[in-house]
């Protein structure tokens, strides 16, 4: 602040200090209200103590000016102070240089900051001197990628910098000088940017972020010039560490199926990386040309998601250390070659999704006059009137570079006829641009009418240029033309469908993006022909109001929200529809909830048309996701009505104060609580499951009422009051080995999203921990049920959306920077091997089927296993299938035909003859049960040797000198006493290598008593 600023401020307290006093004097003779006395008295006191701090303020800048004024050294700004381990932002290590400059520029409340100055060089150097300076700057643009240079013009800068140091002496050493003094006043400014930075990011409370801003505002433009801390540079460094403006209005609480998508993705990926996945792809890439360009594209997208998904992973994930091994190998230069082109090739592939726009050039080129006056002859717009022949790129590039300058704007307009023209072509009169047929040529022409208009508005000459010209007037008219329906109307159906005519409204549309641009259109009464359009129901008035609706612009309260309000309530039902969908984007303006839009919103939730109104009705959920706009909702009046008949919306409302008083006291919670906990709470398991499994879905999870509840403190209270908690607690800490019937794992999922979505608060998170709820859920992510530790693993992702819950979480070995996963993921994942089951059931025999179908089917399913009479069993059942499906629906023969397959060595040809007939009968947790059942019910045991899936056990003492079987014999199957059960010696020869020869008897060949005993599982 300059002293003048405060003496003027002094002068304006000490006024309103004589004014309060003056006030307190005539209320103590007239005895006014004491009230009134309050108030003067409190205002005199805080204008005398204003006073006081502007006199110290002002004695402190007189101070400040005189020590500047003797003093020359390079001392830090007043509003750095030591922080973070900040002591000292000054250089230490360099040496301080020293100015020449006989005036010291002086900055307010700081120290001076001489400018650096480029010593005087005699009139024969002042060339050299010029083109050092074109040679810098072409270097510059160079460095920062704004031009590119091919060998040959690179070998000419180099030669010409060559010459320039020959010729001047004293030029290496002039920059030298400049460079040392350069770099200390790039130190400082980058220093004032680190301290906002780390002020920002760290403390935002600190004292110390005003004051870095305040530090910033006071350096002159020139000092950012010369140490190349301009504005652009400030905002690259300092916008990425915090987040838009958009990124902060669209932080919604809200949950998506996307984030669980990601989570999972997360976790395959870390499993991937584990088994070397990078190292693969690498390699790939490395040697395998012919998939370079499959392999790199995988790459990048794996690269770019882990960089969000898996920070703590993504640094060594870039690392790629086998690849610069290859490139630091000099005596290897094969390896070199394929490890460079890796590294090309997946830095192309990594450049194709980065979002960075194209380096602007404008405010750091000065346009040569020479230069900019070839643009305007190259362009040929002031050659000839044709349009055909005009350079669409020069004047692409003039209304991006020179004409934002307004000299250069002004020397355009007014020494050429270049503007002049190009507003012609415009013109709907002339029918250049208005009947140019709809293609990508045509689209540019548009673009460069977008660009010219903005250009236009960016100046008071283009401004009067607008006003003057009969662009918007005609334009006007031919919006008055569809009132009267003719058929060769401008805008008329089939214009608006063929030619350019739709592209007028991109260019209205970038008029109403600039006040001044409103009122050229409210000046050309174009308002008052669109409010005219919704009174007509024709086709080419409905489109030409959905364009209007979908491209004006709405940031700003004017005339275009009147016409979007029209549009909402007298225009047809088409045109209605696009303006509720244009209301429900216009809900969020500049990070701000904009309460009109959302009261044209609940307006049309009592449209006359249906299908407006159901739009309405989905786009005000969609909104209400965020607890801002449902306080927003509620804040336009509570939609009684609606909150009754909807209970999406209903749960909502709920995540606000507002809106859970209003269901309280209306009545409306306790029936919603009591049908949640009734069944609403285990249907909600299959809502949410159907979400995440449709493909290609980013919807909103669904509310859940528990959750909705755990926002507010209130709703906490509540919950408490339901006396849920304990019930889930039960549910969890159950034995999760027993749970085979269907409706215990519904109930356990139940608990597990419930739990989750009352730990996506912070106000949640303390109630789970103090019901012991936080580690039931993550002891549920070892349960040996698969959708158990599934839903667990989603429900610990809901949790780490709270800050306390990624707290507690990572208190309990979770990662949750980037997606909520375990750090030890191979434990996650791993299952226990089921052992293997010795029972003597398994030594039974089927009970006889009692239905003769059924044991006609069991028989033929029998024959399937004797290669003969296959084909002649298969035929039949297929027969059978096709007469009565209902037959091989039943648990009873699906029972019969798993036995058969456990107990007999089929082909597979066989078993999937049996899988295709059965396919018709649902496998689910409650046939298991009734299989269980069934099996319980219908199979006998019966002495038979145990099955081929039964470990081989250990033969008897009594049994060891018998034939050697593969299992025990039972003792009534053992031979009398006296029967020789030995396999003649003569029948087979040991062969020379070891090898049984046949002789005699078949190989392998045994009695008929044996035969029983070798078949593996015949019963």
């Amino acid at each position: 602040m300059q002293l003048s600023e405060l003496s003027a401020r002094i002068e304006l307290e000490s006024r309103i200090r004589d004014g309060a006093r003056n006030m307190l004097q005539i209320l103590e003779e007239k005895q006014g209200n004491d009230e009134l006395r309050g108030q003067i008295q409190h205002e005199l006191d805080m204008a005398e103590e204003q006073m006081n701090s502007l006199n110290d303020r002002c004695m402190f800048l007189r101070t400040m000016m005189q020590e500047s004024a003797v003093s020359g050294q390079y001392l830090r700004p007043r509003a750095i102070r030591a922080v973070h381990g900040l002591d000292d932002l000054n250089t230490t290590h360099m040496e301080r240089p020293t100015s020449n400059s006989p005036g010291p520029l002086t900055l307010p409340e700081s120290r001076v900051f001489p400018m650096p100055e480029i010593p005087a060089v005699s009139s024969s150097e002042k060339d050299f001197q010029s083109l050092a300076k074109a040679m810098a700057l072409v270097l510059e643009r160079w460095m920062t990628g704004v031009i590119h240079l091919l060998p040959s013009e690179w070998a000419d800068v180099l030669n010409t910098v060559s010459s320039l140091f020959k010729a001047c002496s004293d030029l290496k050493k002039m920059m030298d000088t400049r460079v040392l003094m350069l770099s200390f006043e790039r130190e400082q400014a980058l220093k004032l940017v680190r301290a906002l930075v780390a002020s920002v990011a760290w403390e935002p409370n600190d004292a110390l972020y005003h004051a870095s801003v305040e530090t910033l505002a006071e350096l002159d433009e020139v000092i950012l010039q010369y140490a190349l801390g301009t504005m652009e540079s400030v905002v690259q460094l300092v916008s990425p560490p915090l987040p838009s403006e958009d990124e902060l209005s669209h932080q919604a609480p809200c949950l998506s199926t996307r984030m669980f998508r990601e989570q999972f993705v997360a976790l395959m990926l870390g499993l991937l990386f584990d088994v070397g996945l990078i190292d693969a792809l690498v390699s790939i890439v490395e040697h395998v040309p012919s998939a370079r360009a499959l392999a790199s594209d995988i790459l990048a997208r794996i690269l770019r998601f882990s960089h969000r998904a898996l920070p703590d992973e993504s640094t060594a994930m870039h690392a790629f250390p086998e690849l610069l091994r290859h490139l630091c190998l000099p005596e290897e230069p094969l390896d070199m070659v394929d490890a460079a082109g890796a590294m090309n090739a997946i830095d192309h592939a990594s450049a194709q999704y980065k979002t960075k726009g194209k380096p602007s050039m404008l405010g750091c080129v000065s346009w040569d006059e020479n230069y900019f006056r070839a643009l305007i002859r190259d362009s040929m717009v002031v050659v000839t009137k044709d349009s055909s022949i005009w350079n669409i790129a020069i004047i692409e590039e003039l209304l991006d570079g020179p004409l934002h300058e307004p000299r250069r704007f002004e020397e355009a307009l007014t020494s050429t006829k270049c503007i002049r023209r190009l507003m012609s072509f415009f013109r709907p009169s002339h029918l250049r641009y208005a009947t140019l047929p709809q293609n990508d040529a045509g689209r540019r022409w548009t673009q460069m009418g977008v660009k010219l208009f903005r250009l236009l508005l960016l100046h008071q000459e283009g401004i009067r240029l607008l006003a003057e010209d009969r662009f918007l007037v005609e334009l006007r008219e031919a919006f008055d033309q569809l009132a009267q329906m003719p058929a060769d109307a401008l805008f008329s159906s089939a214009n608006l469908e063929r030619t350019m005519v739709s592209g007028y409204f991109d260019l209205l549309g970038a008029l109403s993006e600039h006040p001044q641009g409103l009122e050229l259109l409210a000046h050309a009464r174009l308002f008052s022909s669109w409010m005219k359009l919704c009174e007509l129901d024709t086709d080419a008035s409905s489109r030409v109001l959905e364009a209007l609706v979908d491209t004006l612009h709405l940031t700003t309260p004017s005339h275009t929200r009147m016409l979007l309000e029209r549009a909402l309530t007298k225009a047809p039902v088409t045109v209605r529809r696009v303006a509720t969908e244009r209301v429900a984007h216009a809900l969020w303006l500049d990070g701000e909830t904009q309460p009109w839009a959302m009261s044209l919103l609940l307006g049309q939730l009592h449209d006359v048309a249906q299908s407006v109104r159901a739009l309405a009705r989905v786009r005000l959920q969609a909104a209400c996701q965020h607890p801002a706009m449902a306080q927003c909702a509620m804040g336009q009046g509570s939609p009684l009505d609606l909150l009754a008949a909807d209970d999406t919306l209903a749960l909502q409302c709920l995540a606000v104060p507002l809106g859970f008083q209003t269901m309280l006291r209306q009545g409306l919670l306790a029936p919603l609580a009591h049908a949640w906990h009734r069944q609403e709470h285990r249907a909600y398991v299959h809502r949410v499951e159907k979400a995440m499994a449709m493909e290609q879905s980013s919807g909103p999870i669904p509310p859940h009422l528990y959750g909705q509840l755990a926002r507010t403190e209130a709703g906490c209270q509540y919950l408490k009051e339901l006396r849920v908690l304990p019930e889930w607690v039960s549910l969890l800490q159950c034995d999760q080995l027993g749970a085979y019937d269907a409706h215990i794992l519904h109930q356990v999922k139940a608990a597990l999203w419930a739990c989750g979505h009352v730990g996506a608060s912070d106000l949640g998170v303390p109630m789970l921990e103090a019901h012991g709820l936080l580690d039931a859920l993550l002891a549920a992510t070892c349960s040996p049920v698969i959708s158990i530790r599934g839903t667990s693993f989603y429900a610990c992702g809901l949790v780490s959306q709270s800050a306390c819950g990624r707290k507690a979480l990572a208190a309990r070995h979770w990662t949750t920077h980037g997606m909520c996963l375990p750090i030890d993921r191979q434990s996650f994942v791993h299952l226990n091997e089921p052992g293997t089951l010795v029972s003597d059931a398994f030594a039974s025999r089927l009970v006889p089927a009692e239905d003769k179908s059924e044991h006609d089917a069991s028989t033929l399913l029998t024959k399937l296993g004797n290669g003969v009479i296959a084909g002649q069993a298969r035929r039949a059942l297929v027969r059978m299938h096709d007469q009565d499906p209902e037959l091989f629906q039943r648990v009873s023969l699906l029972a019969r035909a798993l036995h058969l397959m456990d107990h007999f060595p089929m082909r597979l040809a066989a078993r999937r003859t049996i899988w295709a007939l059965m396919g018709d009968c649902e496998i689910s947790l409650e046939t298991v049960t009734e299989l269980q059942r069934w099996r319980s019910a219908h199979v006998a045991v019966a002495p038979a040797v145990p099955t081929r899936r039964a470990p081989r056990s250990q033969p008897s003492q009594a049994s060891r000198s018998k034939v050697p079987h593969l299992y025990d014999v039972p003792p009534f199957r053992s031979l009398p006493l006296g029967v020789s059960n030995t396999v003649p010696a003569s029948s087979y020869a040991q062969s020379q290598d070891g090898v049984p020869s046949r002789k005699g008897a078949m190989a392998g060949s045994v009695s008929r008593d044996e035969w029983p005993l070798q078949m593996r599982g015949f019963v």
